[in-house]
């Protein structure tokens, strides 16, 4: 047995190796993922507060309604543009 080795009884020392090494794998994945998450909730709440900052700027009642009522103005921007290309 290496220093730095794991000894589980009842298994040779490859087989120790290698559920170490697989160990390291798991934890390093578990870190990447744990800082994936970490970055994704940063970007959530940055995306949560302009998000905040739009619905404060339009008045309006909730952020399903933003869509709502864009849709609504472009729209009728669209109608206004016809209207004008036809006088």
């Amino acid at each position: 047995m290496r220093f730095g080795e794991t000894y589980i009884p009842g298994s040779a020392p490859e087989e120790t190796s290698s559920a170490a090494a697989q160990i390291a794998g798991v934890l390093a994945e578990n870190r990447e993922l744990r800082a994936q998450v970490e970055q994704l909730r940063a970007e959530r709440k940055a995306l949560l507060d302009i998000q905040q900052s739009v619905v404060g700027l339009l008045g309006a009642k909730s952020p399903d309604r933003i869509v709502h009522d864009l849709r609504n103005v472009i729209n009728e921007r669209d109608l206004l543009k016809t209207l004008v290309d036809e006088m």
